[in-house]
C-alpha cells in the first residue's frame, strides 16, 4: 500500500502534544516483542493499517477482532513423539509446567484478548512471551498470526509449522464441519536474515502440487510469510516512505520522515505510543529486562563464536572443526551460565546437552571441582589448561559487565 493511499485526513495530527513530540527522541525499540505488542494490541486502526501495508493490497483487511482461543499444550506423556506409556499418570488442571513438552503451553505466539476494551492496568509479565492471535476479517474470513523476532533463535520453519498447526486444529470446534476449518496467515516478522538472497525481502510460502504448480484444493489455506526487517534498510527511502512505510518506521521511529508537519497521523500517534511507553514503569522495567535478555544472548553468542576456528564461524554456533566447536560451545555455556538464562535457552545456544550444561553448572558452583573430572565427564578433546583459560576469561568477562550495570 502507498503511502497516498493513507487517508488524506490523516496527514495532519491537529495537536499541540503531536507537535512536541516530533523533538523528542523515541527510546522504545518497537521490535522488541513487548513494545510492538503494546503499540498494536489496543489500536485496531492501527493493526489494520499495518497488516494492509504490509500484504500491499494483496489481502484487503475492512474490519479485524483480536480473538481468543485457548490452546491446550501437549503432555510429555500425550506426545506422539514419545511412547510412554505411564499408567499412573492423570491429565488434569493441577498437571504441573515441568510435565509439558509442547511450546503450545507456553503460549510463546498466541496473544488471547478477551475482549476488545483490553486496559492497559494488566500486568505486563502475562504477555511479554506471547504474540498476537486475531481474527481478521477479509472477503473471506482469515486467523492471522503475528510473531516478530529479535533474535534469531533457530528452527524457524519447524517453529512456524508447529505454530499453525496448533492454530488450525484449536479453530474448528467439536461436532463441526472441516468446511468450516478458516484459512490461515503467518507472519513472521524477523529482525535478522534468514535467507543468504539479499535482494528478497519478503518470502511467501504455501501449499501447491509439486508438478501442476496449482493448489488443487490447498489454495490459501495456509500462507507462511517471513519478512526480514534488516534487508528493508537497504532500499532507496523514498521507496520506503511509499510502499514500506511500517518496515521504514519499525527500524528508524526517529527519521526526519515521522517527525515532521506532513507525516502521516497515525505514525504520530504510533510515536506518541511508545514515547508513552517510556513513561510506564510497569512496563519499561519488563522492556528494560526483555531487551537485556535479547543483547545477552547475541553478545554471549558472538563470545562463542570469536574464538572458533573460521570455518565454525561460518556455520554457526555448534558446526566447524572439533576444536573450534569445543571452544565455543564451552564459552556460550559458561557465559549464558553466568548470566543466568534457563537451561533450554543455553542448550539451544551451546549445543551442550542438558546433563552436560548441569556438569557445568556444578564446576562453577564448587570451588574443589577438579578441571581434569570436567575434561572426562564433558568428554572434551581441547587440553585442561584451555578449558580452564576459557572459564577464567567468561568470568573476568562477566564481572565487567556487572561493574557497568553498577555504576549505570
Amino acid at each position: 500500500m502507498s503511502g497516498n493511499s493513507l487517508n488524506k485526513e490523516e496527514k495532519i495530527l491537529n495537536n499541540e502534544k503531536g507537535i512536541e513530540s516530533e523533538k523528542l527522541i523515541v527510546k522504545i525499540n518497537p521490535k522488541v516483542d513487548v513494545a510492538f505488542k503494546s503499540l498494536f494490541i489496543n489500536n485496531k486502526k492501527m493493526m489494520i493499517n499495518f497488516l494492509n501495508n504490509i500484504f500491499d493490497s494483496e489481502i484487503i483487511i475492512d474490519d479485524l477482532e483480536y480473538k481468543n482461543i485457548e490452546i491446550v499444550p501437549v503432555l510429555a506423556t500425550n506426545a506422539i513423539i514419545n511412547n510412554t506409556d505411564d499408567e499412573n499418570s492423570e491429565d488434569s488442571e493441577n498437571t504441573t509446567n515441568e510435565t509439558k513438552i509442547g511450546k503450545l503451553g507456553r503460549m510463546d505466539t498466541l496473544l488471547a484478548i478477551k475482549n476488545k476494551n483490553f486496559k492497559r492496568k494488566r500486568k505486563f509479565e502475562e504477555i511479554q512471551n506471547q504474540g498476537i492471535f486475531m481474527t481478521a476479517k477479509t472477503n473471506h474470513n482469515k486467523l492471522v498470526n503475528i510473531e516478530i523476532q529479535f533474535n534469531k533463535t533457530g528452527h524457524m520453519f519447524k517453529r512456524s509449522l508447529y505454530y499453525s498447526s496448533g492454530i488450525i486444529f484449536h479453530s474448528l470446534p467439536q461436532g463441526r464441519s472441516y468446511g468450516e476449518i478458516p484459512d490461515v496467515i503467518m507472519i513472521n516478522l524477523l529482525n535478522y536474515n534468514l535467507f543468504k538472497d539479499m535482494n528478497k525481502r519478503h518470502w511467501h510460502f504455501e501449499l501447491k502440487e509439486r508438478e501442476t504448480n496449482k493448489g488443487e484444493g490447498f489454495e490459501d489455506l495456509l500462507n507462511i510469510h517471513f519478512f526480514e526487517l534488516q534487508k528493508y534498510m537497504n532500499i532507496d527511502q523514498e521507496e520506503l516512505e511509499n510502499k514500506f512505510t511500517w518496515f521504514f518506521f519499525l527500524n528508524d521511529p526517529n527519521n526526519e520522515y515521522f517527525r515532521n508537519k506532513e507525516t502521516p497521523a497515525i505514525f504520530k500517534k504510533a510515536r506518541e505510543k511508545l514515547l508513552t511507553l517510556k513513561g510506564d514503569n510497569n512496563f519499561y522495567q519488563i522492556y528494560l529486562q526483555r531487551e537485556k535478555d535479547y543483547y545477552d544472548v547475541v553478545a554471549a553468542r558472538e563470545e562463542g563464536e570469536a574464538v572458533g576456528e573460521a570455518r565454525g564461524e561460518a556455520k554457526g554456533l555448534i558446526k566447524g572443526e572439533a576444536r573450534g566447536e569445543e571452544n565455543k560451545a564451552l564459552e556460550v555455556a559458561v557465559n549464558m551460565i553466568l548470566d543466568k538464562f534457563k537451561e533450554d535457552i543455553i542448550e539451544q545456544y551451546s549445543g551442550l546437552s542438558e546433563a552436560k550444561i548441569n556438569i557445568l553448572k556444578e564446576f562453577l558452583n564448587e570451588p574443589n571441582y577438579q578441571i581434569d573430572v570436567l575434561k572426562s565427564k564433558l568428554n572434551l578433546k581441547i587440553d585442561e589448561k584451555r578449558i580452564l583459560e576459557i572459564i577464567e576469561n567468561c568470568k573476568v568477562k562477566y564481572e565487567e559487565r556487572e561493574m557497568k550495570k553498577r555504576k549505570a
